[in-house]
């Protein structure tokens, strides 16, 4: 019983996560930004996919108390590969240190 309320947490846990994860990688503040490589986006897409994939990997035991090792099915792996794809573009391409300011103050001339 105990196992079972604890996959659901983690099921509810991991569906949560990976909307997080996809509403961020499909926002447009970051496929808009310059200064942000695309591979953020990609590795974050891969991620969220992974964490939905692996609450396709507990429903079975959820609801039918089939329990799927997750080397029966790989899924698992697309996490692993999403954040080696952020933490690449991080190594590769770091965000830059100028990002643009939303505010701009003006400048005040000198007296003459």
């Amino acid at each position: 019983m105990m196992l079972k309320v604890l996959y659901w947490v983690l099921t509810l846990v991991d569906v949560f996560v990976a909307l997080i994860i996809l509403i961020s990688a499909l926002s447009h503040r970051l496929l808009n930004a310059v200064y942000i490589s695309r591979g953020y986006s990609i590795g974050l897409l891969i991620a969220g996919i992974g964490f939905m994939l692996q609450v396709a990997i507990n429903v079975p035991f959820l609801l039918f108390d089939v329990i799927l090792t997750p080397y029966q099915s790989s899924f698992f792996i697309f996490k692993d590969i999403g954040i080696g794809i952020v933490t690449i573009s991080y190594c590769i391409h770091p965000p830059s240190t100028n990002l643009p300011s939303s505010k701009k103050f003006p400048h005040k001339r000198a007296a003459k």
